[in-house]
C-alpha cells in the first residue's frame, strides 16, 4: 500500500452536499487529492447510502500507520456533549431532533436525564400537538472537517405548527458545534471543544 504522506484526502459525492477535506496532524496529507465520487447514473437512494459511509472511510484513512479508528457513531458522542451543554443552560427535559438519514438512526432514546425523540413526517404533527404546537426543533447537520478537527453542528429552532394552511414555522435562534480531534496515540476521535453562537 502506498503512503499518503504529503497528500490531501478529499472525499466527495457528486450532486450531494457531503464532502470532507482533512489536514492531518499525523503527517499524511498536504497536496495530492484522492477523490471518491459516485457517478451521476447511480440512484439517489444509493447516493444517500454512500454519504453515510464517507465519514467512516475518512476515519480509516486518517489513522497513524494505517491502523483502524474506533468508528463508534460520532453523532451519538456529539449528542452526549450537546446534552451537557443543555444541562449548563438548564434547557428542557426532552430533545426533539429532526430525522436525517445517516445521522439519526442510531441515536439513543435517552441521553442523561433527557428523552430523545426523532421527528418524522409520520409523528411530527402528533408531537407538536402534545406540546401545545410549540417545541425546540433541533437539526443535526452532517459532520464536517476543519483542519484536524471533526465538527458536528446542532441547530435548535423555535418550532411552531400553525395549522394545515400555514404548516410548520421554524425560527433559528442559536447553534452549538461539538468538536472532536483525532488522537493518534490510540486512533480515536476524542472530544475537543463545544462552540456556541447566536443569530
Amino acid at each position: 500500500m502506498g503512503s499518503f504522506v504529503g497528500q490531501d484526502i478529499f472525499v466527495g459525492v457528486r450532486k450531494s452536499s457531503t464532502s470532507f477535506k482533512f489536514k492531518s496532524r499525523c503527517g499524511y496529507f498536504v497536496r495530492k487529492r484522492l477523490c471518491i465520487a459516485i457517478s451521476t447514473h447511480h440512484s439517489w437512494p444509493y447516493a444517500i447510502f454512500m454519504r453515510t459511509i464517507l465519514l467512516t472511510v475518512l476515519m480509516i484513512l486518517t489513522v497513524n500507520c494505517f491502523g483502524q479508528v474506533d468508528t463508534t457513531s460520532i453523532y451519538s458522542q456529539a449528542l452526549k456533549y450537546y446534552n451537557a451543554h443543555l444541562d449548563k443552560i438548564q434547557s428542557g427535559s426532552e430533545i426533539f431532533i429532526e430525522n436525517n438519514d445517516g445521522i439519526t438512526e442510531k441515536l439513543p432514546g435517552q441521553v442523561g436525564n433527557r428523552q430523545v425523540t426523532i421527528l418524522t413526517w409520520e409523528n411530527q404533527k402528533d408531537i407538536y400537538g402534545k406540546n401545545n404546537n410549540k417545541i425546540r426543533h433541533v437539526k443535526i447537520f452532517p459532520a464536517r472537517t476543519k483542519d484536524d478537527l471533526i465538527e458536528v453542528n446542532f441547530t435548535p429552532y423555535f418550532g411552531e405548527y400553525k395549522g394545515k394552511k400555514k404548516g410548520y414555522f421554524l425560527a433559528a435562534s442559536d447553534w452549538v458545534t461539538i468538536q472532536f480531534k483525532l488522537d493518534c496515540s490510540d486512533n480515536k476521535f476524542k472530544y475537543w471543544n463545544t462552540k456556541t453562537g447566536g443569530i
